[in-house]
C-alpha cells in the first residue's frame, strides 16, 4: 500500500498542477458569461464618469481657447481617445440592450442567447480596461500654454511718411501742441 502512495504521489502533483493552469483561464471565460450584468454596469458607469470628465475638461480647454492660448497636445489626445471609447461603448451598450429581447425556450426556464451574452460581456471587460487607462491619464493642472506675444509696432520712431496717410497730420498738430507752452489741455 505503501509503495502504490508512493507512485501516485508524483502523478497526483502534476494532474494538481495541470488543473492549476486550466483552472484560471476556465474561470475568466466562465465569469464573462456570469458576470455579464456587473461587467455591462461597470462599462456604463465607467463612460459615465470619462464623459463627466470630458466635460469638465472641455469647459477648461473653451475658457483656454477664448484666450487664444494653445492646446496641449496630450489633452487633446486624451478627448479624442475618450470620444472614441464613448463610441465603442455605445454600440456595445445598444446591443446588449437589443439583445435583452432575444429570449429562447430550454428545460421550461427562458435564458438569454448566451453566445451574445458571453460576447458582450467580454467586450464590456476589455474596455473597462481601457476606461480604467483613460481615467488614470486624466491628471491636466494645466491644459494650456500661454499664447505667443504678438510683436508690436514702435509707431513712436515712425518718420512723417511713415504709418496711416491720415492720422499724420493730427499726429504733427498733438506733437506741436505738446510743445507749446500755453496750451494746457490737447482734444
Amino acid at each position: 500500500m505503501v509503495g502504490l502512495l508512493a507512485l501516485l504521489e508524483p502523478i497526483v502533483a502534476v494532474i494538481s498542477k495541470i488543473v492549476e493552469w486550466l483552472a484560471g483561464p476556465v474561470k475568466t471565460q466562465y465569469g464573462y458569461l456570469f458576470n455579464y450584468a456587473p461587467n455591462i454596469r461597470k462599462l456604463s458607469n465607467g463612460v459615465q464618469d470619462l464623459a463627466n470628465c470630458r466635460a469638465s475638461l472641455h469647459n477648461s480647454v473653451d475658457a483656454a481657447m477664448r484666450n487664444l492660448e494653445t492646446i496641449k497636445p496630450d489633452v487633446l489626445a486624451w478627448m479624442n481617445g475618450v470620444d472614441q471609447l464613448k463610441k465603442e461603448a455605445d454600440k456595445v451598450l445598444q446591443a446588449t440592450t437589443g439583445s435583452d429581447q432575444k429570449w429562447f425556450w430550454c428545460f421550461r426556464t427562458r435564458f438569454q442567447n448566451i453566445k451574445s451574452r458571453y460576447s458582450q460581456s467580454r467586450k464590456a471587460v476589455k474596455m473597462m480596461k481601457v476606461v480604467a487607462q483613460l481615467q488614470g491619464k486624466y491628471k491636466f493642472t494645466i491644459v494650456s500654454d500661454p499664447p505667443v506675444p504678438v510683436e508690436i509696432t514702435n509707431f513712436i520712431h515712425l518718420s512723417d511718411s511713415d504709418g496711416f496717410g491720415s492720422r499724420v497730420s493730427i499726429r504733427t498738430e498733438i506733437i506741436e501742441s505738446l510743445k507749446d507752452d500755453d496750451v494746457c489741455v490737447i482734444a
